[in-house]
C-alpha cells in the first residue's frame, strides 16, 4: 500500500504533511512488541498513531491487550478504515 503523503497534504486533506518517516520502523516495531511482551498489560494507550504499525505490533505482543490509539487527524483515521475494508 502506498500513499502520496505529499499529495494529500498539498490538496490539505491532511492536517500535517506527513512522510514515511513518521512511521514506526521494523527496528522499533520488534522493540515495542518485545516491550509489551514482557510488560504482559492488560491496557496500552498509543498516542499518535499515524498509520497504526506500532499498534498492530503491540498487539502481536500481547494479543490479549487491549490497545487504545489516540490521533489528532481525523483523516489518518478514515484512511486506517478504508484500508481495513480493503
Amino acid at each position: 500500500l502506498s500513499t502520496p503523503w505529499a499529495d494529500e497534504w498539498a490538496q490539505r486533506r491532511t492536517m500535517f504533511s506527513y512522510g514515511e518517516e513518521m512511521s514506526t520502523d521494523p527496528l522499533e516495531a520488534v522493540f515495542l512488541k518485545q516491550l509489551v511482551f514482557m510488560a504482559k498489560p492488560r491496557r496500552v494507550l498509543e498516542i499518535g498513531m499515524f498509520v497504526g504499525y506500532g499498534a498492530v505490533a503491540m498487539l502481536e505482543g500481547s494479543p490479549t491487550a487491549q490497545v487504545v490509539s489516540l490521533e489528532i487527524d481525523p483523516y489518518l483515521k478514515e484512511w486506517l478504515r478504508s484500508c481495513l475494508s480493503d
